[in-house]
Formats: C-alpha cells, sequence, structure tokens
C-alpha cells in the first residue's frame, strides 16, 4: 500500500526516515545536493521536467522519490510484513507514465514487482493511478527487470534477468499491456538470459540488448515481431569485435544514429558506418573504468557515470572536458547514473551517498514540438488529422496497438508551414478501425517526438 510523505527540501532531518535537504556544495558554485546519505540507483526525468529517483537510504527504508520544484515527494510502499528492499529500474514512457521495478523482501523470500504510475498533476494525490504488473496477471516471464525502453511503435521492450530458477532474457509489451513477446536461450540467438540494458534502434526494425556478462546483441526483427522468418540476432563480444568488455551497463543513440555502449572498462562507440572507437580509461579520459550509465548533451558531449567520478567525454577529441569527483562537490566517487534534463540542460547524477544536480551551460536542445488535432478523432465529427510543427525533413509513422505500421506519411506531404493532413487510412487506403494508434516523427538527424492518437466512432 502506497502512502506519502510530503516534505519541503527545507525540512528538518527526520532520524527514522530519511535524510532529506537541499544545499549548495561548499566547493562548487553549480552543485546542488539532495537526498545525502541515499544510494541512488536510477534517475529518469518526465515529460513536466519532474526529476523520479529510486535509492536506499539503510536496509529497510527504500522508495521512490520526486523532485518537482522545491518539493521533495517520497513514495514508500509497505506492510505489516515487509518493506520495499530495492525500488531500482525507471523508465518514462510516451505517455508520460513512470515504469517502477521494485524487489520486495518478505519472510518467505524475495518478490519483485514492476508497477506504472501515473502522475494525475493534480493536488490530490488519490487521483494518482498506480498499475501493478506481475507474472501472474501479466503475459511476461519475469518482472526483475534491469533494462527498460520504448521503440518508436510504442513498444516496451523489459531486460530481465535469469534469477532463482526464473527464465530472463527480453519481454516486449503493448502499451495497452495486452500483448507481449518473449525471447530467451531457447528461442533466440541470445548468448546469456541476464539482460542489463536495451535499446531499440530509431530504424525500427532492430533493437541492442546489452548482457551481463556475455557481450552485446543485435536483434534485427523486420517490419514485424509477428513473422519469425526476418530474425536475425548478430552477437559481438571481446572476441570477435573491438568490444572493451563483454558486461553492458548502458546503450544509447546519439542524434546521429551512432550507438554508445557503456562497458566495466570504458565505452565503445559503434557508427553508421558499422566502424568502432574505444574510449578507454585513463587520466585524460574517462576517470574510472566501470561505466555504469551515460547520457549524452545537445553538444555531442558524452557524460560518464563511473565508479571513479563523473566524466563529460569530447567523443572528437577522445579526452575529458570535466571531471567531476568529491574534491569538487560530489557526495560520492561512485556514480552509478546519469540523466539529463531536456528543459534546460542540468545534469542529474546519482551516487553511492546521494543524488547531486549540476546546473549546465546554456544550450540549444533543437528540440521540436509536435502539434496533433483533434485527438480524440470521432468519425461522425472530423473528416481529417491535422499534425503542426512539422520540419521539413520529418516522416511520420502511425502504428497500431500491437506496433505494426498501419500508415506512414512522407515528406513530401509536409507544407511549407510545417502542417501535414491526414485521413484516417491504412497503406492500403483503408479506414482505420476505432482504437489507440501510437505516432513518431522522426528526423533524418535520428530525432523522434511520439504522441498517440485516439480514433473513437
Amino acid at each position: 500500500m502506497c502512502f506519502i510523505l510530503r516534505v519541503k527540501q527545507v525540512a528538518l532531518f527526520i532520524n527514522v526516515i530519511f535524510l532529506i535537504f537541499s544545499s549548495k556544495s561548499s566547493y562548487s558554485e553549480d552543485i546542488k545536493t539532495y537526498l545525502l546519505g541515499t544510494n541512488i540507483y536510477d534517475i529518469k526525468i518526465d515529460k513536466e521536467g519532474d526529476i523520479f529517483v529510486t535509492g536506499r537510504a539503510n536496509p529497510h527504508i527504500n522508495g521512490l522519490f520526486r523532485i518537482s520544484g522545491d518539493v521533495i515527494d517520497t513514495f514508500l510502499r509497505k506492510d505489516a510484513n515487509s518493506y520495499i528492499a530495492y525500488a531500482y529500474t525507471l523508465f518514462c514512457d510516451s505517455q508520460n507514465r513512470i515504469w517502477i521495478c521494485d524487489d520486495l523482501y518478505e519472510e518467505g523470500g524475495n518478490k519483485e514487482d514492476l508497477t506504472i504510475f501515473n502522475d494525475k498533476n493534480t493536488l490530490d494525490r488519490s487521483d494518482d493511478e498506480w498499475i501493478n504488473i506481475t507474472k501472474e496477471t501479466m503475459l511476461i516471464k519475469d518482472t526483475h527487470i534491469f533494462g527498460i525502453n520504448e521503440d518508436f511503435a510504442g513498444r516496451i521492450w523489459l531486460g530481465l534477468r535469469n534469477a532463482r530458477y526464473i527464465t530472463g532474457g527480453v519481454d516486449i509489451l503493448t502499451l495497452d499491456l495486452k500483448k507481449s513477446w518473449h525471447f530467451d536461450v531457447s528461442n533466440s540467438g541470445l548468448p546469456q538470459e541476464f539482460v542489463i540494458s536495451i535499446c531499440p534502434s530509431p530504424d525500427g526494425k532492430s533493437c541492442w540488448i546489452g548482457t551481463e556478462s556475455a557481450g552485446l546483441v543485435k536483434f534485427y526483427f523486420g517490419e514485424s515481431l509477428n513473422d519469425s522468418s526476418d530474425f536475425y540476432w548478430t552477437v559481438f563480444n571481446t572476441d570477435n569485435s573491438p568490444l572493451l568488455n563483454n558486461s553492458i551497463q548502458e546503450l544509447m543513440f546519439d542524434d546521429n544514429g551512432n550507438l554508445w555502449i557503456a562497458t566495466f572498462n570504458g565505452v565503445n562507440l559503434f557508427d553508421t558506418e558499422n566502424k568502432w572507437r574505444k574510449f578507454e580509461s585513463n587520466l585524460s579520459s574517462i576517470v574510472h573504468p566501470n561505466v555504469y550509465d551515460i547520457a549524452i548533451d545537445p553538444d555531442g558531449f558524452v557524460w560518464c557515470a563511473t565508479g571513479g567520478g563523473l566524466t563529460q567525454l569530447n567523443p572528437r577529441t577522445g579526452r575529458s572536458a570535466n571531471n567531476y569527483s568529491i574534491s569538487t562537490g560530489l557526495p560520492s566517487n561512485e556514480v552509478k547514473c546519469i540523466e539529463i534534463n531536456k528543459r534546460n540542460g542540468d545534469i542529474w547524477a546519482g551516487t553511492s551517498l546521494g543524488l547531486v544536480q549540476i546546473y549546465n551551460r546554456e544550450v540549444n536542445f533543437g528540440k521540436f514540438n509536435v502539434l496533433f488535432y483533434p485527438n480524440p478523432f470521432k468519425y461522425n465529427l472530423h473528416s481529417e488529422i491535422t499534425f503542426g510543427n512539422i520540419p521539413g525533413n520529418a516522416e511520420i509513422f502511425i502504428f497500431d496497438i500491437s506496433g505494426s505500421l498501419v500508415s506512414k506519411l512522407q515528406n513530401s506531404l509536409i507544407r511549407p508551414d510545417g502542417i501535414v493532413k491526414w485521413a484516417p487510412v491504412n497503406l492500403s487506403g483503408e479506414k482505420l478501425s476505432p482504437g489507440i494508434y501510437p505516432f513518431s516523427v522522426v528526423l533524418k538527424d535520428g530525432r523522434i517526438n511520439k504522441g498517440i492518437i485516439t480514433i473513437i466512432p
């Protein structure tokens, strides 16, 4: 059962719950510290700019935190016999819902839960929606999840850990949580069922999968996950490629379509021409070989969360532009996660002893906001859907709820004023049935904006 403690950042130390406060670092004027003493596991920022954090202050007090302006909300779930032992993996989907994986310790053993938090953005916290997913209620093999991501068709990809005789691998869910796919070593080319990171490709036809100790996997599935005849699995490891280490901690595409790979021996870059680059740990580059997480700022700098601090890496020179450690204001050199606020460029980093906010310089993220209306679309009232603010080099892909492509709008349809008009028909010109249709606006440089259209009779 969830209850909420709403805490101002100026709150006094509450010994039995958490030490929660905000203060300017005495070392640097551009660093601010939160949740001092808390081991931070993951950070995600929603579309409203709210910061969501998972962490643990001691073995019996753990939870989900939300930082919104001057307010920190703490969400704890407990009953008479158990506490949350680990609320670790987070993800924000295209509907602005927060996915939370936690490991609930009970007297009978551990029990994992996957929860979707839908913030209704009202003052009454009872309006918030919590959706609990278990193996018994969903078509998924396990809820011990280390990696979560979403492809541009709106499908959620889950990287699973095989633990306690439970099958791991990869699960894929549709946004309506009604259909799923599962892959493990028995029905795929996965070399291992402990999946730490997962990253769908911008082309919408493949997904990259990072394992705990068996390397990197590219899963090509083509136009549909329902046709296994197109499936192709490629494994990259230290024996057959320049991969620095077989433990793949994080995967991320930059705006140019290059894949960045965080490992336990530095960072690899796999570019669009299938060429590799290595960024190893040394005095002038990444401060520590164990790279847990990466984030890319709009100027192309790669921020590396490592076991020895935080590095801002210049990929053009292979050298660090900035390094952050205890000596510059971090509460700990063990940095496990990092996220960049796309609204203002601030860097948020989670350490083993607290959360830090690094105020970034003014940056231009080059983001584009897509307009679409009417939504919902009603056949008895409307004849077409209007997309607005569409860049001239964009294409629009419309999918059904299972992730299958139903329509594609070429950039030749975009008017000089950025408007595209579309009658809801499929690729064959047939009228679409009422339902939910995720769409993606994709630019040639790899940037993507997503939305969901609802069609009703």
